[in-house]
């Protein structure tokens, strides 16, 4: 965590809270940056980033909740970005407005032509008071996208929270379960002979110009429809 536990911040309020929770929980030296994730001096820093044997610390996961719409960047921008610093074959992670995964558009195809879509997952509307239905995508760093090989999409909706008034959204006993299923269905759904799961999962070859999110793609599990 020395070496490889990297963060980038605009905003100086936002920073300073981040550095400063950094020290409390001592999570070692710290690389956070006070910049535009943006800046070529940045990204190329992180990109060739080595510790004192000259070993690459290049990030090789990326994790983010990219700013919705603003800027005018969008947040694929934000997610090429994140993953261009990525060591090859990084795992990179972003949750998203669904309209980012199902809207065909210029940054999709620019993602599409350095990274792999492995996996989007659509996300129980966990925004308060913001009416976005989230989606986590996930991608493989470096390599471009074949479009030939599936990618897995599943309705993730239901984490066993409920909203419990002046205390926001609690865990009702159910997530502990959940988390493993999920965690399971995500390695065979991004493995090979991946099986589609009516009303929970499916792979799909999908292109720039497709929709991303399993709404698009999914089979009705009838056997689950009762009488009424």
């Amino acid at each position: 965590k020395r070496n490889r536990l990297i963060g980038i911040e605009k905003r100086s309020d936002m920073y300073a809270l981040g550095a400063a929770n950094m020290i409390l929980r001592g999570d070692g030296k710290s690389s956070m940056f006070h910049d535009d994730c943006f800046s070529e001096t940045v990204t190329a820093e992180i990109k060739n980033r080595t510790d004192t044997a000259n070993n690459s610390t290049r990030p090789n996961v990326g994790i983010i909740n990219p700013p919705y719409g603003v800027d005018g960047f969008s947040e694929l921008k934000f997610i090429t970005n994140m993953l261009d610093m990525l060591a090859d074959d990084g795992i990179g992670v972003a949750i998203v407005p669904m309209s980012a995964a199902s809207s065909a558009s210029k940054d999709k195809a620019d993602l599409m032509a350095k990274h792999t879509l492995l996996a989007v997952m659509t996300m129980p509307k966990v925004f308060k008071g913001v009416g976005v239905c989230p989606v986590i995508m996930v991608f493989k760093a470096n390599t471009p996208h074949d479009v030939t090989a599936p990618s897995w999409f599943a309705l993730w909706t239901d984490d066993g929270h409920a909203v419990i008034p002046k205390q926001g959204r609690k865990d009702t006993g159910r997530w502990a379960n959940i988390r493993e299923k999920w965690l399971g269905d995500f390695d065979a759904g991004t493995g090979r002979g991946a099986k589609d799961v009516p009303g929970e999962s499916v792979t799909r070859c999908v292109r720039a110009s497709d929709e991303w999110v399993a709404e698009a793609y999914i089979e009705t599990d009838y056997d689950a429809l009762t009488k009424d």
